[in-house]
């Protein structure tokens, strides 16, 4: 039952959807970190994740990658997957905020702060979704959920975004 809820399930987080599949719950069903690099300039944190999700998913191996650069404010997120055939993937940001669709880009509008989501080469912002839920007073409530995915879907897909500050300068994701 647990699980019903928006706020405990995939949907309500930003993770990925593989082939119609959430994650799976259960204590065999966790992350192995495999990077976890930190310095002055910048983060470098990687998970394997497929264990996460059921064997439904038919995903043979997906990491997760995040790029932390302090020195610019900006982070780099990639999803990398390989499937048993040619399956369907998206991953999302959740932002209780209002969001603004721009040719190549989202906007974030917070009330002190706008926040720029601009997707990696190879993927795109499919669409954004609001979805209801009940917060924890049992009052109606929705947040936005940006929908991100491969251009082109195969066996091995990428979707990456970058989370920066709309000011700065639209450079591609390090390779880092």
């Amino acid at each position: 039952l647990r699980y019903h809820f928006l706020a405990a399930r995939t949907l309500g987080h930003s993770l990925p959807v593989i082939n119609g599949c959430e994650q799976a719950e259960g204590e065999d069903r966790r992350a192995s970190i495999l990077r976890c690099d930190m310095n002055t300039e910048t983060v470098v944190f990687e998970v394997d994740a497929t264990r996460c999700y059921p064997d439904q998913a038919r995903c043979t191996r997906y990491i997760r990658r995040l790029v932390m650069d302090k020195a610019h404010g900006r982070l780099e997120v990639t999803d990398s997957f390989e499937f048993e055939d040619e399956l369907s993937v998206e991953t999302a940001i959740i932002t209780g905020h209002p969001v603004e669709l721009h040719p190549g880009a989202a906007l974030i509008a917070g009330p002190d702060a706008r926040l720029q989501v601009v997707p990696s080469p190879g993927s795109h912002i499919r669409e954004v979704q609001r979805l209801a839920y009940s917060d924890h007073s049992g009052r109606a409530a929705h947040v936005q959920r940006i929908v991100l995915a491969p251009r082109h879907p195969s066996r091995q897909a990428t979707i990456g975004y970058r989370i920066q500050n709309p000011e700065a300068v639209t450079t591609p994701p390090s390779p880092t």
